[in-house]
């Protein structure tokens, strides 16, 4: 699939969901108003020893092995929501969490960074996740930087486990980091893809040129070596899902990489 159609089809999904609604999604911490919900809800496996969890603020994604846990964004902050966080995963291993990863800086990703800290784990983010974190008003006060940056990709192991962590560009803010699990064949996008109309963190590194480009380049990374295809689908007026597909041709849902973003929550459709 080429670069160009790729464009086409975000330029259709904008359209679809402009359409479906001009309201703005609450971001839950973000930019966005509204108030969060503070329970999170019982995980859903996603495949073997990697569990969604949604709620209390962005998704959460844990993925378990012999050596320990992998927690990729931490909710909004809050000891209700700490609380909530850590007893969900409690029930999945007795193992402790052994790393975080951060998608990106805002609250309702960061928010409970410290309790990791405080339990013995590590938290990986972007040197630019970092920066903004320090200098955004709504982080300033929030513990938990990471303990471990990295400029553009990184690759942890555990356990037997693989995650990496890749930046394509700006789009969502200035440290939109994607979190891909080449066993499971699951990438995690965050914000940079949503069921509401693209919100853009200006003061904080957004960028509307730059967003395509990410999403293009992530999907054609050797890394992964997939191709983002029809990035959302309408389906009663409602933008609901996200399908993959290989290069040049589609895939059955088996081989399809699935994507996770920070507030949807159906699984992706493979093909077109």
């Amino acid at each position: 699939m080429s670069r160009n159609n790729l464009f086409i089809g975000i330029a259709a999904v904008l359209c679809l969901s402009a359409g479906a609604s001009f309201a703005q999604a609450p971001q839950r911490g973000g930019r966005g108003g509204g108030a969060p919900d503070n329970t999170v809800m019982a995980p859903r496996e996603l495949k073997p020893g990697l569990f969604l969890l949604t709620g209390a603020g962005a998704n959460t994604l844990v993925r378990v092995t012999a050596e320990g846990l992998i927690v990729v964004d931490t909710k909004n902050p809050g000891d209700e929501q700490a609380n909530s966080l850590l007893a969900q995963i409690k029930t999945l291993s007795p193992l402790p969490v052994k790393f975080v990863i951060n998608t990106q800086h805002h609250p309702d990703h960061v928010g409970n960074n410290q309790k990791f800290l405080d339990a013995g784990a590590q938290v990986l983010g972007l040197e630019a996740l970092k920066t903004f974190m320090g200098s955004d008003q709504r982080t300033t006060q929030i513990p938990g930087r990471p303990t471990q940056t990295f400029a553009r990709d990184y690759v942890l192991k555990l356990g037997g486990a693989e995650v990496q962590a890749h930046f394509y560009g700006r789009g969502h803010t200035g440290d939109d980091t994607m979190v891909y699990f080449p066993d499971a064949k699951v990438v995690m996008v965050s914000d940079q893809m949503t069921d509401a109309n693209p919100v853009i963190d200006w003061a904080n590194g957004g960028s509307w040129v730059e967003w395509p480009k990410s999403l293009g380049d992530a999907g054609s990374s050797k890394a992964k070596r997939r191709q983002i295809r029809d990035p959302v689908q309408a389906d009663a007026g409602t933008i609901r899902t996200h399908s993959i597909s290989g290069i040049g041709s589609a895939h059955s849902a088996s081989r399809c990489p699935r994507v996770v973003s920070t507030t949807i929550r159906r699984g992706p459709r493979c093909g077109i």
